[in-house]
């Protein structure tokens, strides 16, 4: 790789110093090449008017990705108008991804219930909770005052009260904890210029001259390098830049949970962090600014989906509404006859509604039985748990759990579980068969509601649904804890926790012919439970993942789902024959399926006609063919880390056009390429290995 492409290709990635060493060819200069990088990049950067602990001024560089991640903000900006009063900085899953960032270990779903039920914390936790609830109403009441010691004092005073080292006096000590430097030598500004350091925050705040979107960036950035309390950094500088962002209009932020899409990919934001406190990077910010940037219009973007689908739905109920007459009370509900509704059973349910908003101490029942008296008022009869959550709360396990407590009064029943969500009527609306919507057990209700906690959780609970969705799908009805206990490398008192609450949502019951030692599956009589569980192969979910991926993928061909396929049909056994796939009319692709599941790491081979199929995903890139590896070296040769086409590498190495479709096919699945689909509809590959890191994936031409 000449000088001239190494340029480019650092300043594509902004790689940091350490990134830039794997790109580096042997014999040239780290130090000189790594001087003159950071000396071009600083002669082009922007100076702020806060320092490090050096005492350097920082700085940063404009990049493609920073321009673009803005000009997405920016389309929101002049797409989405709040026009209520902003009463918190944080909604609610921001508030609890925050504490979560901080390790901890309460679910998404006891913490919801906590706050809603106005009792003191039992514990730090659930304080921390309560302190970030708070945290962000003081900010909201508080959103145009001057970001200055005082404000940053008592905002930091609210988010540790009641915790050890707490309240809102700065830190007296030089040293402090970086997670992120996992061990590195690290230096913080001295305990005594703190305040002086604070004014330099509060003098680039306050310039009008800095993009709103830089100073949210670099605040946060500050907080996290500077440590300026002894507790609470980490949550302090997240909540500084949303008030930063929501005071400066972009208000749409106080919908949105960015600490949810943070701790997605938690490496990201640790090696952001580290980057920037790194000497040998010179109190370079774009790091760090460039991924606040990256993430933030992800968080739109993931905002525009949700918004996106509420549209959808009012259109729909709308369209709905339509069809009906304006003088009509008859509706048609779930494919039964017209039934006339009464005036006088609304008007029940209205009252009934209005004394609970009256009389409750509850806030989220209030305002859900706010939205329920809405929903009445505008006919519609029927509703789910999502058609609530969107104007009450982000949660719909909470939602589903106040809906239910209102079901006690007698004003909407629960009617069917569908598609990982709830759907209710008002209580004067007739009965209806369930058979006709599905079952509330069976396979694919329980599949659903596993779907629904994987999606909802975080952590561990996602890693044991996704368990529990592999033992589905390989018939595996009955299990025991230490068997999951084993397979994630946790205690088996600690997955007994989180299958209570597999419990509680009617998913698994203790299976009582196993003297309440195994569990089961609470699938009915849809399924016999007879086979002994002890003895089914227990798959990771990677396997599951990747057989189903096999099958669905938009780049899935006919081998790939005829491999998935046949693996599906063998899962209970666990091997797969020669005869199985003489049974199904397959035997010529045997042999070529096999070779390319073992490659994927799927099935692992016993003897000429039986494979086993793998209890854990093992892909091996030293099974690679050995044309294969030449085909890899000539292509990397051509193209290195650059973007090319099928038809490039026919034209380049005059191979056949079948022989070169069927083999980035196979690299894309064996995760040596990377393929995406262009505007032309034609498949775009780039190398993800090189033969530096993954000389056993490439012949001698490379």
């Amino acid at each position: 790789m000449d000088k001239e492409r190494l340029f480019r290709f650092i300043d594509k990635k902004y790689a940091s110093k350490r990134e830039m060493y794997t790109a580096l060819p042997l014999g040239m200069n780290a130090d000189e090449l790594w001087s003159e990088v950071l000396e071009n990049r600083r002669s082009k950067g922007v100076i702020l008017p806060i320092r490090n602990a050096a005492g350097q001024s920082y700085w940063y560089t404009l990049t493609d990705t920073m321009i673009k991640a803005s000009e997405n903000i920016l389309d929101e900006l002049f797409d989405t108008e709040i026009t209520e009063p902003i009463t918190s900085v944080s909604p609610i899953k921001e508030i609890f991804f925050t504490g979560y960032m901080e390790g901890a270990q309460i679910s998404i779903r006891d913490a919801m219930s906590f706050l809603q039920s106005g009792e003191e914390p039992h514990d730090v936790e659930e304080l921390m909770i309560l302190n970030n609830r708070q945290a962000g109403t003081f900010a909201a009441e508080n959103i145009h005052h001057p970001i200055n010691e005082q404000y940053l004092r008592s905002l930091a005073e609210i988010l540790t009260n009641g915790l050890d080292n707490g309240g809102g006096d700065f830190r007296t000590s030089d040293d402090a904890e970086i997670l992120s430097m996992q061990g590195e030598e690290y230096s913080l500004p001295r305990a005594i210029d703190l305040s002086d350091r604070v004014g330099e925050l509060t003098a680039m705040l306050a310039d009008p001259g800095i993009h709103p979107m830089i100073k949210a960036a670099a605040a946060q950035a500050w907080v996290l390098v500077t440590r300026p309390f002894p507790e609470g950094n980490e949550r302090l500088g997240r909540m500084l830049s949303e008030i930063i962002l929501i005071r400066s209009g972009y208000t749409f932020f106080s919908e949105i949970s960015i600490s949810a899409i943070i701790a997605q990919n938690g490496y990201d934001y640790f090696n952001a962090i580290a980057n920037i406190i790194r000497g040998e990077n010179g109190a370079d910010l774009t790091y760090f600014i460039e991924y606040y940037l990256s993430v933030l219009s992800s968080a739109v973007d993931d905002y525009r989906v949700t918004r996106r689908k509420q549209d959808e739905d009012n259109i729909e109920a709308e369209r709905e509404l339509a069809r009906m007459p304006l003088s009509t009370k008859s509706i048609n509900v779930l494919g039964s006859s017209d039934t006339t509704v009464q005036d006088t059973q609304i008007e029940e349910i209205r009252n009934s509604l209005h004394r609970i908003i009256r009389d409750t101490n509850g806030n989220r029942v209030r305002e859900t039985c706010t939205v329920l008296l809405g929903l009445l008022n505008s006919e519609k009869y029927e509703f789910s748990s999502q058609d609530v959550a969107e104007h009450v709360i982000d949660v719909k396990y909470e939602v589903t759990k106040i809906l239910k407590s209102i079901e006690k009064y007698g004003i909407i029943r629960m009617v069917r579980y569908d598609k990982r969500l709830s759907y209710y009527t008002f209580n004067f609306m007739p009965e209806y068969d369930k058979r006709i919507h599905g079952k509330e057990s069976g396979l694919e209700a329980i599949v659903d509601k596993l779907n629904q906690v994987e999606n909802d959780s975080t952590g561990n609970m996602v890693h044991i649904a996704q368990m529990m969705i592999s033992f589905l799908k390989s018939g595996k009805y009955t299990f025991k804890s230490i068997e999951i206990a084993d397979c994630l490398g946790l205690t088996a008192h600690c997955v007994g926790n989180y299958l209570k609450r597999l419990k509680t949502l009617d998913i698994i019951d203790h299976d009582n012919n196993k003297g309440g030692v195994r569990y089961r599956f609470c699938l009915g009589d849809s399924v016999e439970y007879d086979i002994p569980g002890e003895n089914k192969q227990i798959y990771t979910p990677e396997i599951i993942q990747t057989i189903d991926q096999l099958k669905n993928s938009r780049y899935s061909g006919k081998k790939d789902i005829r491999i998935a396929q046949m693996l599906e049909k063998c899962l209970q056994k666990g091997i797969v024959t020669e005869e199985d796939y003489f049974a199904a009319g397959e035997r010529k692709s045997y042999r070529t399926d096999m070779v390319f599941a073992t490659q994927l790491g799927l099935v692992e081979r016993i003897d000429e006609s039986t494979y086993r199929i793998n209890a854990k995903l093992t892909p091996s890139l030293n099974s690679i063919e050995e044309t294969t590896k030449n085909d890899l070296a000539a292509m990397y040769k051509i193209f290195g880390d650059g973007i090319f086409s099928s038809d490039m590498v026919v034209a380049e190495l005059e191979y056949s056009s079948s022989h070169v479709t069927a083999t980035l096919h196979k690299l894309t699945w064996l995760k040596i390429l990377h393929c995406e689909i262009g505007s032309d509809r034609k498949y775009n590959y780039q190398f993800l290995v090189t033969p530096e890191d993954h000389p056993e994936c490439f012949g001698t031409a490379a």
